[in-house]
C-alpha cells in the first residue's frame, strides 16, 4: 500500500522546514507533452512520505472532450540518479467517470485518493458536459483503479426537477463541485457553483449553488450517500468556491466571487438537515481586495488566511481574517502593485512551520508571466520576497493552485509554459520545485 498522503494545509500548518533563505532556484521536474501523459494542470499538489508528488491535470490524457483530452490523476516520482518520472494513475474520458478535475485532491491514511471533476457523470445538466462527479482512486496489484463515488445531477435525489413550466423556486441537487474534505469521521464534504437553489424568470433559469456531503458507506463495498446541506438563496453568496476547510469544532468555511467582490462565509452543522451559513466578511473593492481565490489555510488559532485576486487596477492581496470579540476583522497582510512583485494570486497561499506564507500570482513578475512568493511577518507588519519569476518559456508561465510546502521545498505547477505544444507551442504546463 502506498505511503501516507501529506494532504495541502486544512485547519493545521502544512509541513515544512525553516523559511527558505538566499536565492531559490527553480527547477522543472516534469513537462508536460499535451498528449497522453496530460496538459495544462491548474490545481495544487500534494505528496506523500517517500516523496512522490500528485495532482490533476485539466486536458490531455486522451482525445475526448472536444480532441483536447478530459483531464488526468498524475504521480511523479523521484528517480535514483535524478530526475522525476510521471506515471497517469488515471485519464478521463468524459463519460460517467467524469471529465475536467481542476481542483487539489485529498487522501485518506490507506493513500486512496480522492477528487471532483467540475463535469462529466451520467446527466448531461442541460448542456451535455455533465453535472461533475466526485471519485476515489486506490492503487491495486494491477494499477489504479476509479471508483465513481457520485454523479451530481438536475434531479432532486431521483425525482426530475421541475423545468421550465414549473412553480418557482425549485431545489435540484448541486452540481459543478470544486473541491472536498474529509471530516473527522471519514465523509466527504464539499461545496458546489451551480444547483441547490433555482429561481425561474420567464424563459431564464438561475441557480446559486451550495454545499453536500457524502456520507461513507458503513461496508467497505457500500454506496456512499449524498446530500444537500447548504442552499445559497441569495445571489450575493452565489457561486461558492472550494475546496472548503474545517475547523476544530466542525464548521466549514468557504468564499464566493459571484457577484460584487466577494465574501468568506462560514457552515455551522445544525441539528435539522441543512447547516447554517454566515457571512464572515463581504469584500468591499478597495484596499480590502475584490474576489477571492479558491481555497483558504488557517493558522492554530483559527484565524483564516486567503487571497483576493483583485478588481481592476488593484492586482490583488493576501489577507487574514481574525475573530475579535465576536467578529470578524479582515486585515490585507500584503498588495501586489501590478509591477514586478506579481500580480492576481492563483490560490491561497500556504504556511512553513515558521509562521511564513507562501504562494503564486498568475501575472507579473519580470515577464508578467507570474511569480513565486514569500510573505514573512515584519513587526507590525508583512514583507514581500520574490523566490522565483517565471520568464514563459520552459520553467512555466502562469503558475496555478496552492504552493506545497514539504521537505524544505516548494512544489507547484503551471497551467502554460514547457516544453509541449499547447496554446500555439506555448507549452502545456509544468511541476516544478523550488529550492533554497
Amino acid at each position: 500500500m502506498r505511503n501516507a498522503i501529506i494532504a495541502i494545509a486544512a485547519f493545521a500548518l502544512a509541513t515544512g522546514a525553516p523559511a527558505l533563505a538566499g536565492a531559490p532556484q527553480e527547477h522543472v521536474l516534469y513537462n508536460f507533452g499535451g498528449g497522453s501523459d496530460g496538459a495544462q494542470p491548474n490545481a495544487g499538489l500534494i505528496a506523500d512520505s517517500a516523496g512522490n508528488l500528485y495532482g490533476t491535470t485539466s486536458a490531455g490524457g486522451g482525445t475526448g472532450c472536444g480532441g483536447f483530452g478530459c483531464g488526468t490523476v498524475f504521480e511523479l516520482s523521484p528517480q535514483e540518479g535524478g530526475g522525476w518520472s510521471e506515471t497517469v494513475l488515471h485519464a478521463f474520458t468524459g463519460g460517467s467517470d467524469g471529465e475536467y478535475p481542476d481542483v487539489p485532491l485529498i487522501a485518506d491514511a490507506a493513500g486512496n485518493l480522492y477528487g471532483t471533476t467540475t463535469e462529466g457523470g451520467s446527466d448531461n445538466c442541460g448542456a451535455g458536459s455533465g453535472c461533475g462527479t466526485a471519485f476515489e482512486l486506490s492503487p491495486g496489484k494491477h494499477g489504479w483503479m476509479e471508483k465513481l463515488l457520485y454523479a451530481f445531477t438536475t434531479k432532486a435525489h431521483g425525482r426530475s426537477s421541475p423545468g421550465l413550466r414549473a412553480p418557482q423556486p425549485f431545489y435540484p441537487d448541486v452540481w459543478n463541485p470544486n473541491g472536498i474534505v474529509f471530516d473527522g469521521s471519514g465523509n466527504l464534504y464539499g461545496l458546489a457553483s451551480l444547483g441547490g437553489h433555482c429561481v425561474q424568470n420567464g424563459h431564464l433559469v438561475a441557480c446559486y449553488g451550495g454545499g453536500f456531503e457524502l456520507g461513507k458507506p458503513a461496508k467497505k463495498r457500500g454506496t456512499w450517500k449524498e446530500k444537500v446541506i447548504y442552499r445559497v438563496r441569495d445571489t450575493l453568496a452565489a457561486g461558492p468556491e472550494g475546496p472548503p476547510i474545517f475547523d476544530g469544532k466542525g464548521n466549514l468555511y468557504g468564499a464566493t466571487t459571484s457577484a460584487n467582490y466577494g465574501s468568506v462565509f462560514e457552515l455551522r452543522p445544525s441539528r435539522k438537515r441543512n447547516w447554517r451559513e454566515s457571512a464572515l466578511y463581504t469584500f468591499q473593492g478597495g484596499s480590502d481586495g475584490g474576489y477571492p481565490a479558491p481555497g483558504l489555510v488557517s493558522d492554530a488559532n483559527g484565524n483564516l488566511y486567503g487571497a483576493t485576486t483583485g478588481y481592476l487596477s488593484l492586482a490583488g492581496n493576501v489577507f487574514e481574517l481574525k475573530r475579535k470579540k465576536g467578529q470578524w476583522i479582515e486585515a490585507p497582510l500584503y498588495s501586489f502593485s501590478n509591477t514586478a512583485d506579481g500580480e492576481t494570486p492563483a490560490a491561497a497561499p500556504a504556511f512553513d512551520t515558521n509562521g511564513n506564507l507562501y504562494g503564486v500570482t498568475e501575472a507579473g513578475g519580470q515577464n508578467g508571466v507570474g511569480v513565486v512568493y514569500e510573505l514573512s511577518a515584519q513587526g507590525s507588519g508583512w514583507s514581500e520576497k520574490l523566490l522565483y519569476s517565471f520568464a514563459g518559456g520552459s520553467d512555466g508561465a502562469t503558475p496555478e493552485g496552492t504552493i506545497l510546502v514539504n521537505s524544505g521545498n516548494l512544489y507547484g505547477i503551471t497551467f502554460a509554459g514547457g516544453n509541449g505544444g499547447c496554446f500555439n507551442n506555448q507549452g502545456c504546463g509544468t511541476v516544478f520545485e523550488v529550492t533554497p
